[in-house]
């Protein structure tokens, strides 16, 4: 196998999965006579928040992404249990997501198919509820043709009241009252099946708040419940990028509270196309999780570009003023940079430049830790400090550096948190490798 799996989505898990490379969205069709790019991904439910200039979401639940180096062949799955969003559970809850990705390749097809399941579905205070929804997005690619098909099932929906037939139409529009409007079986198509390109959205439900409501929801706000997706674009490259950075994400069995402020913060992707020389950027005034963790400004970047004999991908992630578990640990700045560059067809990794500065633990000031540093925490676990890991030229693995990442080992600790919890503050990965179409 070329490529790592890292499986989360367990009981309250807020699951995201990305496959292949662990930020770049493109799966690759490896065989020469078959160049291109596969993209795609499926979820279960996304609560975007329209709050005037600025809009924030709630995180994605049970959520797969088709990463560069696909599945070869592999079925990987996301799993979510007692999803619960909005003030108690008022804009959605289910009593299992479940989402799934799977890729092929031979010498002369391709084959992607991603689908998201949703069991005991409750939206919008009741609005919207189901014993079951699934969608699914799939293609098959040949030299000559790309072929996508969309799947929508449901069981027992009901909207507004009302039993939605089992044959309804695509993209058909009902109305949701005192709230706005919802799309049923929304499929959007892409590009053609002689084209370079095609692909295939399949979304279930896609609710447009418009009017002002007891849920709280502001007016412009969009509500996604089961998602998924496929797109294969006929293509060729040199080198293939990826990368992502956030401020902050916790990892664990967590609680309902918690796990609304878990997802990554801030987050950035980049993609396997690169961002041809355009700065990618995300940021956030503050976190605040009390005692477990809070922050002040967090700003990540992303970025690939040409370089004299080749190119470079550079990812960051800065973070200020971080203090973890009741302030146990605090450091006024953390700085994680990754840049991965290929010259000659040959694969640098680095991390030079991340630091942590202004350490203070249990009150005691430290030196800037040197990388790799490992620290015990009384009553918690451990911690590791400027964390760096760097990868040879042969690998396809993204360069990592966090600048804290905490591990909860001790059972029945001060805060509660469960045994397994990760606490990662500041990270950034990357990777840059020779393109693997051409031969």
């Amino acid at each position: 196998m070329r490529f790592s799996l890292s499986l989360a989505g367990s009981r309250g898990v807020a699951a995201s999965i990305v496959l292949g490379l662990a930020a770049g969205m493109p799966l690759t069709a490896m065989a020469a006579s078959l160049p291109g790019l596969i993209s795609g991904q499926a979820f279960g439910s996304l609560v975007d928040l329209d709050v005037g200039p600025l809009s924030s979401s709630d995180g994605y639940t049970g959520r797969v992404v088709l990463g560069c180096l696909g599945t070869e062949g592999e079925t990987i799955r996301a799993g979510v249990h007692d999803v619960s969003k909005g003030s108690g559970g008022g804009i959605l809850t289910a009593d299992v997501v479940a989402s799934s990705a799977h890729s092929d390749e031979t010498t002369t097809n391709a084959v992607a198919s991603n689908t998201s399941t949703i069991v005991g579905l409750n939206a919008l205070a009741g609005m919207i509820t189901a014993d079951s929804v699934r969608v699914v997005a799939s293609l098959s690619v040949d030299p000559q043709t790309i072929t996508v098909k969309p799947g929508a099932t449901f069981v027992n929906l009901k909207i507004a009241g009302k039993t939605v037939p089992s044959n309804i139409a695509p993209n058909t529009q009902l109305t949701l009252p005192n709230i706005g409007t919802v799309v049923v079986k929304g499929i959007t198509r892409s590009g053609g099946p002689s084209q370079s390109m095609a692909g295939i959205k399949v979304e279930m439900l896609h609710v447009n708040v418009q009017k002002a409501n007891r849920l709280g929801l502001p007016v412009g706000s969009v509500v996604t419940i089961g998602l998924a997706s496929v797109r294969f674009q006929r293509a060729e490259t040199d080198v293939v990028f990826g990368g992502k950075a956030f401020g902050t994400r916790i990892l664990g069995q967590l609680s309902s509270t918690l796990r609304a402020k878990a997802a990554p913060t801030a987050p950035v992707i980049l993609t396997c196309g690169g961002s041809k020389g355009r700065t990618l950027s995300n940021t956030l005034a503050s976190q605040n999780i009390p005692a477990v963790v809070s922050t002040g400004d967090i700003t990540d970047t992303a970025i690939s570009r040409p370089i004299a004999g080749g190119s470079a991908a550079t990812v960051t992630s800065d973070v200020q003023n971080v203090s973890l578990l009741s302030g146990l640990i605090h450091v006024n700045s953390i700085h994680a940079t990754t840049t991965d560059t290929v010259k000659n067809g040959r694969r640098t990794s680095s991390t030079a430049g991340t630091k942590v500065s202004g350490l203070t633990i249990a009150g005691q000031p430290r030196s800037a830790p040197q990388p790799n540093t490992r620290v015990t925490l009384p009553g918690f676990g451990f911690a590791v400090l400027n964390e760096q890991l760097t990868r040879a030229a042969s690998s396809r693995a993204p360069t990592i550096a966090n600048g804290i990442r905490v591990q909860i080992t001790v059972a029945n600790n001060a805060l509660g948190l469960p045994t397994g919890t990760e606490i990662v503050v500041g990270h950034a990965e990357g990777v840059a490798f020779p393109g693997f179409f051409k031969r």
